[in-house]
């Protein structure tokens, strides 16, 4: 799942092939990196 969520949030992209949805691919080619909090479950 986190390799799912890494390429969904743009921390990097496939090496080969696409990611698509629907037969459309939904990393379009001008699409820019989200940043990503990662957190601790037990953190405050």
């Amino acid at each position: 799942m986190w390799t799912l969520g890494r390429l969904f949030a743009g921390s990097f992209r496939p090496v080969e092939g696409a990611v698509l949805r629907g037969g459309r691919p939904i990393l379009p080619a001008g699409f820019r990196p989200v940043p990503m909090i990662h957190q601790h479950p037990g953190a405050p």
